[in-house]
């Protein structure tokens, strides 16, 4: 039941963008809201209680700090003379124990991006590969083979995750522009369709 509450799409009637379904603070029962809305909820609660923000980010500040310094080991100071054998620059980066620099992490990222091309989409390697078979290397919009000389964007749902199809950076970009709202394409093409009209006479 839940499972089909989070596919569910709503459409928010102020923005006419998709709703995001987020689990409430008690951990069980479910809302819809359009991101635009929440952060517009959020600055009208930050100006309505500033001393209490305020109070929050001090006491989040002193937490932090806190815990950097019971756990030196875990952290380097930005003017640290410690640098990078391979790079030599300063490491200013920790993960997992681990103090790197930016470079080794940049590195690392893109190790990880080539061995697990498909992992943002929750992809195999398998299903990676059949996407981007030689016979399907083209926009599913605007038919496009070459994409500007760059590799093609993989489209997904931003409510369910599931992967559609390749398309260009055009498009791409196109589709967020509108929101993924098959509602204001729809009224895209009904603008551009009455203007067309009143030019041809």
């Amino acid at each position: 039941m839940i499972k089909n509450l989070k596919n569910h799409i709503r459409i928010c009637d102020i923005h006419k963008t998709t709703k995001k379904c987020k689990l409430k603070k008690d951990g069980i029962s479910y809302k819809f809201i359009c991101t635009q809305c929440a952060v517009e909820r959020s600055r009208a609660w930050r100006e309505k209680n500033k001393d209490r923000y305020k109070k929050q980010n001090r006491e989040h500040y002193l937490k932090r700090r806190e815990f950097i310094k019971n756990n030196p080991d875990l952290f380097v100071e930005r003017d640290s003379e410690k640098l990078c054998e391979k790079h030599n620059i300063k490491k200013v980066f920790s993960t997992d124990n681990a103090i790197v620099c930016r470079e080794c992490k940049k590195e690392y990222a893109s190790k990880y991006r080539k061995q697990n091309p498909g992992k943002k989409y929750n992809l195999t390697k398998e299903q990676f590969d059949f996407l981007h078979r030689e016979e399907n290397l083209y926009c599913k919009i605007c038919k496009r083979k070459d994409n500007f000389g760059k590799k093609f964007f993989i489209d997904h749902c931003h409510d369910t995750g599931k992967v559609r199809d390749l398309l260009c950076a055009t498009c791409n970009a196109g589709l967020g522009s509108f929101f993924h709202n098959d509602a204001i394409l729809q009224s895209a093409i009904e603008y551009l369709q009455s203007h067309q009209h009143k030019e041809a006479e």
